[in-house]
């Protein structure tokens, strides 16, 4: 089955540019988003879950009025079009990476009926299930491997025929941590957690992950990484959550290193560069709040641009919806995102 040509400029700049390189970023499509509720409901339907991109190739969701249903959107060579795959009442999560024998493949969740991973040919054709994924969400490929979430705090990997299937630790199972003005150590288990985000390169798994801790803050968001194969995970960075509605967004590999976004309430973002096998960290001066990350090379990234919770206006009435392409990007050596200080009781047992 073809693939429906979407009639998009893709000319156009972004208004909002980067302090770092001091140049706009390009736009490549707005997003509609869905329209908004009417005035009873008091929540609205997520704007958007993420983007997807491997090489020059991009995949994210959106809402098209036609239908009134989410679809999955492709931009390849230059050119945006509608994949056949099935349709949502939410958005579509997808993913694109290398398949067995290195073509670019998607895979994406079906929710009709129930939730699974589905492998496909990046223009959509030829689907396949992947066994054992009933009630999957955030997949993500590499390879000959696919993870995906289960529920809100497990993750779980196999092959693509549903071999070789194993679950991973995902939130961590006990955190230690020091109550603000006491003395002393405390540590429970996390409360409210949930996987964010996941993407594989190779044989290492990196996540996003939230929750809850009685320590005098309203949660945390961290980066951690795992092997697929089995080891212990590592903790990339780690942030209080405060009520500026701080978060990390990503995650994203290109060559081996380890790409996310730092935001927070007001002004200050930025997209920080972790190389593992260094263990070294740089960071750049980023573009507004992200709702999706996904790095096109070493230098450039794409962003799915979204109001902040609970303070923006739906993309049916802002402008503030959009997916882009970065003006190239200047990482700086940096910091860890993880203010602990190590060496301390404190940093062992948060970083263990």
């Amino acid at each position: 089955m073809g693939a429906a040509s979407v009639g998009l400029s893709l000319s156009v700049v972004a208004a909002a540019g980067y302090a770092s390189a001091g140049k706009r970023p390009t736009l490549i499509a707005p997003l509609r988003g869905e329209p908004a509720p009417a005035p009873q409901q008091v929540e609205f339907r997520p704007y958007y879950t993420g983007i997807g991109s491997f090489g020059s190739v991009l995949v994210w969701s959106d809402w098209q009025p036609g239908d009134g249903r989410w679809h999955l959107l492709l931009r390849r060579s230059g050119r945006i079009s509608v994949l056949p795959t099935p349709t949502g009442s939410r958005s579509i999560e997808a993913a694109l990476g290398p398949g067995p024998n290195g073509q670019t493949t998607l895979a994406y969740v079906d929710c009709s009926p129930s939730c699974q991973v589905f492998i496909a040919n990046v223009d959509g054709s030829d689907p396949r299930v992947v066994p054992g994924s009933v009630g999957a969400s955030r997949p993500t490929i590499w390879g000959n491997n696919v993870a995906w979430r289960l529920g809100t705090t497990r993750i779980v990997t196999s092959r693509l025929n549903g071999t070789g299937r194993r679950t991973l630790a995902g939130i961590p199972r006990r955190k230690c941590f020091q109550n603000e003005g006491k003395p002393g150590i405390s540590c429970s288990r996390p409360e409210d957690g949930k996987v964010e985000a996941l993407a594989l390169y190779r044989d290492q798994l990196a996540f996003i992950d939230s929750f809850r801790l009685p320590d005098g803050y309203e949660g945390h968001n961290e980066v951690r990484t795992e092997s697929i194969s089995g080891g212990p995970q590592r903790l990339v960075a780690m942030l209080g959550i405060g009520i500026g509605a701080e978060s990390y967004v990503g995650p994203s590999w290109f060559g081996g290193k380890l790409y996310f976004q730092y935001q927070g309430g007001g002004v200050t973002f930025y997209l920080y560069r972790f190389d593992p096998s260094r263990r070294t960290y740089s960071r750049t001066l980023a573009h507004k709040y992200l709702s999706g990350l996904s790095m096109a090379d070493a230098n450039h990234a794409y962003g799915a641009s979204a109001p902040e919770p609970n303070f923006g206006p739906p993309c049916e009435t802002s402008h503030e919806c959009d997916i882009w392409l970065s003006p190239p990007l200047k990482f700086t050596p940096s910091k860890a995102p993880v203010p602990v200080p190590r060496g301390s009781a404190l940093a062992t047992a948060l970083i263990a």
